[in-house]
C-alpha cells in the first residue's frame, strides 16, 4: 500500500475496532465463552470476538488497499532497497519519471543540544570531511553477492515445505 493507504487503512481499523473494545471493557462484553452477560449491546459486542478481529482485519485491509489503488503510485526510487527482494535494482530514475524535485532548503544551521556539538553535527550532516561514507556496490557486470542461485531457491523451497508438513504432523498429533 501507499503511505496514505496505510495511514486511513490504520484509522479506519482504529476507528472501527475502539467503540467495540471500548464497549467491551466499560459494559462487560456480551457474555460469551460462559461469562454473565453484559449490558453492552448486541448490535455492537453480539458477534463473536474472533469473527469481530476478521471483519476488522477484511475492512481495514480493503480501505488500506482501495486508498492505495486510487491514489498515485509510489515512485521506483523510492521503493529502491526498501525491502530485501529490492536490495540491488539499480536504474535511472530520470529515464522514467523525469529528474527528482530539489530538496527544500534549510532555514539556517540546526542547532547543537548542549554537551555534545560534535556527535548532533555528524548526525546531522555538517561535520566531519568531505563526503559522508557510502555503501560500495559490486559492478553491473558482476551477480551481487547474496543473489540465490535456482539450485538454492529449490532448496529452500523444500526445507520449507518440509518444516510445514513436520509442523502440521505436530499440530495434529499433539491436539
Amino acid at each position: 500500500p501507499s503511505p496514505q493507504g496505510a495511514f486511513w487503512g490504520l484509522l479506519g481499523g482504529l476507528a472501527l475496532g475502539l467503540p467495540r473494545l471500548v464497549a467491551e471493557l466499560a459494559l462487560g462484553g456480551a457474555g460469551g465463552c460462559g461469562g454473565a452477560p453484559g449490558r453492552c449491546p448486541p448490535a455492537l459486542c453480539g458477534l463473536h470476538y474472533l469473527y469481530f478481529a476478521i471483519v476488522l482485519f477484511l475492512a481495514t485491509a480493503a480501505l488500506a488497499l482501495g486508498l492505495s489503488l486510487c491514489g498515485p503510485a509510489t515512485p521506483r526510487h523510492q521503493l529502491q532497497g526498501l525491502v530485501f527482494g529490492l536490495r540491488d535494482r539499480r536504474h535511472n530514475p530520470e529515464a522514467e519519471e523525469g529528474p527528482e524535485p530539489p530538496a527544500p532548503a534549510l532555514h539556517g544551521p540546526v542547532p547543537a543540544p548542549s554537551g555534545s556539538p560534535g556527535c548532533w553535527a555528524r548526525l546531522c550532516g555538517e561535520g566531519g570531511t568531505g563526503d559522508p561514507p557510502t555503501l560500495a556496490s559490486p559492478p553491473l557486470d558482476k551477480p551481487h553477492p547474496l543473489e540465490d542461485t535456482p539450485r538454492q531457491r529449490r532448496l529452500v523451497d523444500t526445507h520449507a515445505l518440509v518444516m510445514m508438513g513436520v509442523a502440521c504432523f505436530l499440530w495434529g498429533y499433539f491436539a
